[in-house]
């Protein structure tokens, strides 16, 4: 099985070579020769530049802590393919993996489906044929022709909306707005995390146009209460209905933002899926369990203080710079930084400057990774000390006998590249 696996989701990683082709009529034709399997759950769909794995994660650990049959499907995986579909925190097994992927490429040929076309009817197959009371999903790119897009939710999240992959989303916020906004869906509610103000009118122009019920984050006051001594966040979330004292492993202030979009959404489907507070307490402690949710501000190591950030774009810089200083004021890290080739690299390490100590440059193992020297001009003109180690475990074991803070950031490939 384990060499049939492996030859199996090299024939569909092969497909990642076809690159990126939006547009639903591939998936919608995968999905009706086998039965429209997405149309057998009820769903929640999320999109945004960040803080929809969070989300969705959150989402999900909460309703299998209510004991619901919960789907889950995020992007990308870190060490293995299995971790994008899970079904109540358990990855999708080898069996029905190969099963479903062999069934899929065949379909696939004849209308030349990429590969997250393929991997997302999978996903949707497997909920399907396990019977999962619910999935929580998350988009790959965008969302108007995301291949995800051919659900009918229950509820669709928009978390934030940012500049980026404007290959295929547009160069400006209203344009990109426009296309995550292509998952809101007539007469099903959308709810909103925080937008820039001309991606929110953008939105709610949409909404007004599918009589969509728009729900605001700001409906729920969220106020961070301290640090525990283990590295998780205390804080109070207050909607209009309850009143939640959280402790979460996940940390920052943008965190505290998906959390309320995370309760703000299960009270919103409260009349189909009834969730008890003691059960948002659990969901959100036991997130990274139930869900393998990975990388977020997550500290694997106190001396040195390791922290694996997957962090890949301005915005998210942005929020890493913030979170280090909220739980370690006045700190300078060592940063290890490899990133993919379509980055605005120099706004994202500007972000970071003020809590660097050294950047230490490495490439991903991936063709579309930016070459560390082009990293490395980059560096310089910013005047950010730095140094070179191309490998990207080696430039991890250097990190780690300096015996100095870091931070492992800039690409999903390159955690998945390093052994921790």
């Amino acid at each position: 099985m384990f060499d049939t696996k492996e030859k199996i989701l090299e024939k569909l990683f092969s497909l990642e070579r076809k690159g990126i082709n939006p547009g639903l009529d591939r998936i919608s034709y995968l999905l009706e020769k086998n039965g429209n399997p997405h149309n057998r759950f009820p769903s929640i769909h999320i999109a945004g530049t960040n803080g929809k794995g969070s989300t969705a994660s959150l989402i999900a650990s909460i309703l299998t802590e209510a004991g619901y049959r919960t789907g889950l499907y995020t992007s990308p995986h870190i060490k293995q393919f299995n971790e994008r579909i899970r079904i109540s925190g358990k990855i999708i097994p080898d069996d029905e993996l190969v099963q479903l992927a062999i069934k899929y490429m065949q379909i696939g040929k004849s209308v030349d489906a990429t590969f997250f076309e393929i991997t997302t009817a999978i996903a949707f197959d497997y909920f399907a044929r396990n019977n999962v009371e619910i999935a929580i999903v998350e988009t790959g790119l965008g969302g108007r022709l995301d291949a995800t897009n051919v659900l009918a939710p229950l509820l669709s999240i928009i978390t934030s909306i940012a500049i980026e992959h404007t290959d295929y989303l547009g160069n400006t916020i209203e344009q990109i707005a426009f296309e995550k906004g292509g998952i809101i869906k007539q007469n099903t509610p959308t709810l909103l995390g925080e937008l820039p103000f001309n991606a929110y009118k953008v939105i709610e122009n949409i909404c007004v146009e599918r009589n969509s019920r728009l729900i605001q984050s700001d409906g729920a006051i969220t106020k961070i209460i301290g640090i525990n001594p283990d590295y998780t966040m205390q804080f109070q979330i207050k909607t209009n209905s309850n009143t939640y004292l959280i402790n979460s492993p996940l940390l920052g202030n943008h965190q505290t933002i998906n959390h309320s979009l995370a309760i703000l959404a299960l009270e919103n489907i409260n009349h189909y899926f009834s969730v008890l507070q003691q059960s948002i307490s659990d969901g959100v402690k036991n997130v990274v369990e139930n869900t393998g949710l990975f990388g977020r501000f997550q500290i694997i190591s106190r001396c040195p203080m390791v922290i694996l950030d997957t962090a890949h774009n301005p915005a998210a810089f942005e929020k890493l710079a913030e979170t280090s200083q909220l739980i370690f004021p006045n700190v300078k890290f060592n940063i290890v930084f490899g990133v993919m080739s379509d980055k605005n690299v120099s706004e994202m390490l500007d972000k970071i400057k003020h809590i660097t100590n050294l950047l230490i440059i490495t490439q991903p193992f991936t063709k579309r990774a930016m070459p560390s020297d082009f990293i490395k001009q980059i560096a310089d003109k910013l005047e950010i000390t730095n140094i070179v180690v191309q490998n990207p475990q080696q430039a991890f074991e250097f990190a780690k006998s300096r015996n100095e803070p870091f931070i492992v950031t800039g690409s999903f490939y390159l955690l998945a590249d390093i052994d921790y």
